[in-house]
């Protein structure tokens, strides 16, 4: 009987009306898909967190060239390198603390109202709150840094004399 049994398996596999599906396969399917798909949204990430910094870093320059006759006086009156580094570093920071905090914002808003659409199930673990945050922070404080290098090295004499 097994011998038999083993024949017609064979006859019902070469049938292809039908199909054997093993839950394993059908796991490891899922879990390729997943992975996939997690790939996908973190290259997506990675571009937002680009065009974010390069945005930080336009802003930041635009600060610094239409203030240049405020950094200048502000050197002459005393303030040091350090000083007018610390000024856009705390632009920068307020910049990026409030990109982050919206951008988190319209990403809950956006899960929740995903959720309530289709019914899915929510939950949110504390690294995917603070992972993005910080990368956020990273990313916009490094792009607003070099701004803030080349205001801190201004000419003050020269910086007086632009229009």
């Amino acid at each position: 009987t097994g011998r038999s049994l083993e024949k017609r398996m064979k006859r019902i596999l070469k049938d292809k009306s039908m199909s054997i599906l093993i839950p394993q396969e059908l796991l490891q399917q899922m879990k390729k898909t997943q992975r996939n798909f997690n790939l996908f949204l973190g290259c997506i990430a990675c571009i937002s967190l680009l065009v974010g910094g390069i945005g930080i870093m336009n802003i930041m320059l635009v600060s610094v060239s239409e203030r240049r006759k405020e950094i200048g006086l502000r050197m002459t009156y005393g303030a040091s390198p350090a000083d007018i580094l610390e000024q856009f570093f705390a632009e920068t920071f307020f910049i990026t603390f409030l990109g982050s905090l919206l951008g988190l914002s319209f990403g809950m808003i956006g899960s929740f109202g995903l959720s309530y659409l289709t019914g899915w199930t929510l939950s949110f673990s504390l690294s995917a709150v603070l992972m993005p945050i910080g990368m956020a922070f990273l990313v916009g404080i490094l792009s607003g840094m070099y701004p803030a290098f080349q205001a801190s090295r201004l000419d003050p004499i020269l910086t007086l004399r632009y229009e």
